[in-house]
């Protein structure tokens, strides 16, 4: 049991025997099980701490000012133009739920 307990970490199998391996071991060779070990768990934490960012990002129900503000600029050059920025072929596919209507303004349809 101490053995696990101690650095550096020894495989269980190795095909060299212990004492041909005192001799010809480089330090990455002897180090090589714990390294792996911290890297992987460097790389879980680092996972871990990606996905609870992204949950929080989910939870967030406010729209975002700058971009509100874009499409408002957007449908305020819309109207004083007088005309949609969609061609007539995007005009006739309406209707399903989530499509824009390129009639009305973006902003009401997008929050």
């Amino acid at each position: 049991m101490d053995d696990l307990l101690q650095l550096p970490w020894k495989p269980l199998y190795s095909q060299i025997s212990d004492a041909d391996e005192k001799d010809s071991q480089t330090p990455l060779e002897h180090w090589a099980l714990a390294a792996t070990v911290l890297f992987t768990l460097a790389v879980f934490l680092f996972e871990f701490m990606l996905n609870e960012r992204q949950k929080r990002a989910y939870k967030i129900n406010k729209f975002p000012s700058e971009l509100e503000q874009t499409v408002g600029s957007i449908d305020a050059e819309t109207e004083k133009s007088g005309s949609s920025a969609a061609s007539a072929d995007d005009k006739k596919k309406k209707g399903g739920k989530g499509e824009i209507d390129t009639d009305k303004p973006l902003l009401p349809q997008l929050k």
